[in-house]
């Protein structure tokens, strides 16, 4: 931050308010791309002759589809 504007209220909010904005888009954009893979990974098992099934635990299990 400039020397001008470290004393400057308005700015420490602008600066807090473009971290928050960062994080949360980042947080996004992790997201989607996790989406995507997991996608991905489900169309490669079903290539396969396999599915994911999720368990209790969070994870997935790995199946023959039926």
């Amino acid at each position: 931050m400039a020397e001008e504007f470290k004393n400057d209220p308005m700015m420490k909010e602008l600066h807090q308010i473009r971290a928050e904005h960062s994080r949360e888009v980042k947080s996004v954009r992790g997201r989607r791309r996790g989406r995507e893979l997991e996608e991905k990974a489900e169309a490669f098992v079903a290539s396969y002759g396999y599915k994911l099934v999720p368990t209790n635990r969070g994870t997935n299990r790995l199946v023959k589809a039926a």
